[in-house]
């Protein structure tokens, strides 16, 4: 609970950030009426444009500061939930008693359940605090114009759709991996004076690995793509709308900063998405391995 109210001031703060920076640009920078009175003061164009880049340096150190609090919620929440599953899978094994966990229980106890710790800390915080950045963004971006608020959501659709194919085939791969892993471990320690017979399983790890960083990377790059063109499009409809007297060079300044914060946050919602599936596949796999006693516990 204390890492998502975090995670809401997060999402006011980058707010004021993102108008702090529009009027910095727009009613400082880009102004002729100097000087002007503030807080009953005559201050010139230098002495205000110095505020306001000490105001934006505040709020920057702010954001940080949240932000770092939140992550260390997070790895807390991530040791805690490791310690619990480790608990339960012992407790699971020394009730059933079960000869097929065998030497398999090594890789399960110790690598396979790292991914459910790990995501267990950003299961709600993440969604939460990126999806959030992702429509605080694009709510300020609407509120600047609604046709460059169109160009900047106008691929995003298409990654969804080719992330998600993508993430299919990754699944299938993944899950592949888990077992080829845990039959390594077991066939290592019965196998361990004939080292010949383990040349299959190394050749098949090396083929499945293979696969998985073709896909990966591929879908990594596509999205990586469509960021740069959607960037292209903001600066092209945005600069036709300067030239046409309809926006300001401080929005479209503004717009193309905020546009990074919203690539980067729906990176992290792809990323989220990736972590998801990823962790479904071994949870189903530590529950094939180690009994559903341990899936009801």
């Amino acid at each position: 609970m204390l890492a998502c109210l975090f995670g809401l001031l997060l999402l006011i703060v980058t707010y004021v950030n993102l108008e702090l920076i529009k009027l910095t640009i727009n009613s400082v920078i880009d102004s002729g009426h100097f000087p002007i009175i503030f807080l009953g003061n005559k201050m010139s164009q230098l002495e205000l444009l110095i505020l306001a880049l000490a105001a934006l340096m505040l709020v920057c150190l702010l954001l940080s500061i949240i932000r770092f609090l939140v992550n260390i919620l997070q790895g807390l929440i991530c040791e805690r939930t490791l310690i619990s599953l480790r608990r339960k899978i012992y407790a699971s094994r020394a009730r059933t008693n079960s000869k097929k966990v065998g030497n398999g229980i090594i890789p399960v106890i110790s690598q396979e359940i790292e991914p459910l710790g790990g995501f267990s800390g950003e299961m709600i915080i993440l969604p939460l605090v990126q999806a959030g950045t992702f429509l605080t963004v694009l709510f300020f971006i609407f509120l600047q114009s609604n046709v460059l608020g169109v160009a900047v959501v106008a691929l995003i659709p298409i990654q969804v759709i080719w992330s998600a194919w993508m993430q299919k085939k990754l699944n299938r791969f993944w899950r592949h991996r888990i077992r080829l892993m845990r039959l390594l471990a077991v066939r290592a320690t019965i196998l361990a004076s004939v080292p010949t017979g383990m040349e299959r399983i190394f050749s098949n790890i090396y083929v499945n690995r293979m696969a998985i960083y073709r896909a990966k990377y591929l879908m990594k790059s596509a999205n990586s793509y469509f960021i740069g063109v959607s960037s292209l499009v903001v600066i092209g409809v945005g600069g036709y709308l300067v030239m046409s007297d309809d926006l300001t060079v401080g929005v479209i300044a503004v717009t193309l900063g905020a546009h990074k914060d919203l690539s980067g946050s729906f990176r992290e919602l792809l990323r989220y998405r990736q972590m998801w599936c990823d962790v479904s596949v071994r949870y189903l796999e530590l529950k094939r391995s180690v009994g559903e006693e341990f899936a009801e516990a």
